[in-house]
Parts: structure tokens; sequence; C-alpha cells
């Protein structure tokens, strides 16, 4: 995943869009505010994208491991809803 800072020297939307296509990319502005620019309908490319975010598959992972599993009727309970 590459950030491409937007308060410096920024490249044409059509160089970001191009970059975009090859790699995740990360527009950070400057106010610090961040986006993914995606493709849109593309399903298997968005799934590919999200198992190559190695940060986000190890917090997968981690969750994956947590024992503690919660029933429906135990979350209804917790957030009051009959």
């Amino acid at each position: 995943m590459k950030t491409i800072d937007l308060t410096q020297a920024a490249p044409s939307l059509n160089d970001l869009l191009e970059m975009a296509r090859r790699e995740n990319l990360v527009l950070k502005t400057e106010g610090g505010k961040e986006f993914l620019p995606t493709e849109v309908d593309d399903f298997d490319e968005e799934v590919r994208r999200t198992r190559e975010n190695s940060k986000l598959m190890a917090l997968v992972d981690e969750a994956v491991k947590d024992p503690q599993r919660y029933s429906h009727e135990q979350i209804k309970q917790e957030l009051n809803i009959t």
C-alpha cells in the first residue's frame, strides 16, 4: 500500500487513477484525512487487495483467535433489544 501526500506536489488525477489500478493507495490530505480510491464494482479485485493488506489480515487473524463468542440472545440482552 502506497501513501500519496496531497499537500506536496500532487500527481494529476489521471496519474492517481493509474497508480490505483496497479496498487492500493492512501491519499492523505492537508488536514490529515486519508482516503482509499478503489475501482467500483470489481469485487474480485477488492478481495485481492484486502488480502494483500497485511495489517488488516493480522487484525483479522487476532480477532479469530479471540475465544470469547456471544450468542444472538446475549447481544440483544446487552443492547436492550427485545
